[in-house]
């Protein structure tokens, strides 16, 4: 099947099953990072009526709405998908027209733990690292290239 047409033809379907996945995963965010249900973060549109719709609790609108905003982000780009491209497809790379590229070197701390309770092993940590080792963010106006150049252990620091 051709992907490109898939999309063009299908974009507001593909669209909305991103909203969703979004709105799951934001509210899978809200639940973890508060450590409370969802019912904790919405309130009804009627307090009287308790069949009436709901909304987020003012507290918690702009957390959810960050959240929302990301996980559609991510979803987005990892299917390659623009809803305002034409034919749906995004863009495959980042334009740039930097006269100057500088580099800098930072120490970074990954704290690596496993959500099972199980140790964190020496392969554990490298399968890891490889799957972090190279990636390109756009923050503002900048494109920002990371590359992990080396490993130290804590005792090496």
């Amino acid at each position: 099947m051709d992907l490109h047409k898939y999309y063009k033809e299908n974009k507001d379907d593909i669209n909305s099953s991103i909203m969703e996945i979004a709105s799951d995963l934001a509210v899978a965010r809200l639940v973890d990072k508060y450590k409370q249900p969802f019912e904790a973060f919405i309130e009804p549109d009627d307090p009287d009526d308790p069949d009436s719709s709901t909304h987020y609790k003012e507290e918690f609108q702009d957390k959810y709405n960050r959240f929302y905003d990301e996980e559609y982000d991510r979803i987005a780009r990892l299917m390659k998908f623009d809803i305002t491209a034409p034919d749906g497809i995004a863009a495959d790379s980042i334009e740039s027209h930097a006269t100057e590229v500088k580099t800098t070197y930072a120490t970074v701390r990954y704290d690596i733990e496993n959500r099972n309770g199980d140790d964190v092993s020496e392969e554990d940590i490298d399968d890891i690292l490889d799957q972090l080792h190279h990636d390109t963010k756009v923050v503002g106006d900048f494109i920002v290239n990371t590359e992990i150049c080396g490993r130290h252990d804590e005792s090496g620091i």
